[in-house]
């Protein structure tokens, strides 16, 4: 699911329709972590068509990431609206993960 080329390079070939990327018109447009309206259009113009939603609350391979404040609940809040199962993917901290789920209240 991963954005980096090195992290791709090997593993193909890929599923059409699975991963950070999404058709937008004629454009192929890639999901950034963090920008909450890069998910909001993937959801409008497919979200009938997307099983789940995949996210790290903290990512780790280029040092710590984590989304802004806010980020998690409007996630959330979209996929429920979409009817769409959010995963959270929490491998780095236990800690981050309890704090996620807390914030969206589960």
């Amino acid at each position: 699911m991963s954005t980096d080329p090195e992290s791709r390079k090997g593993f193909g070939p890929y599923l059409e329709g699975v991963g950070p990327n999404f058709r937008d018109g004629d454009a192929i447009r890639t999901i950034r972590y963090g920008e909450i309206e890069d998910i909001r259009r993937a959801l409008e113009l497919h979200g009938k068509d997307v099983a789940a939603v995949l996210l790290e609350p903290v990512q780790g391979e280029a040092g710590i990431v984590v989304p802004p404040i806010g980020y998690f609940p409007q996630v959330r809040e979209l996929c429920t609206r979409h009817d769409v199962l959010l995963i959270c993917d929490e491998i780095q901290t236990v800690r981050g993960f309890q704090l996620i789920m807390t914030a969206l209240n589960l």
